[in-house]
């Protein structure tokens, strides 16, 4: 599951076109943080605001 959790993450980000270092800054946390995220290393805390709310805002409206 949480490898499932960092998958899911790392494809929004990829369809929005960010790096990890830009969805990092833009959600306030280290980009070595997205990046255990991503490995399946760590989960994001309900408080982090690592959602595809997001992600979804630096969308094209041809990813939606």
């Amino acid at each position: 599951m949480i490898l499932e959790i960092g998958q899911s993450i790392q494809e929004a980000r990829k369809k929005a076109k960010l790096t990890q270092k830009e969805l990092a800054e833009k959600v306030g946390i280290a980009t070595i943080t997205v990046q255990q995220y991503e490995r399946g290393v760590r989960t994001p805390k309900i408080e982090t605001p690592v959602s595809y709310t997001h992600l979804r805002a630096h969308e094209t409206p041809e990813h939606l």
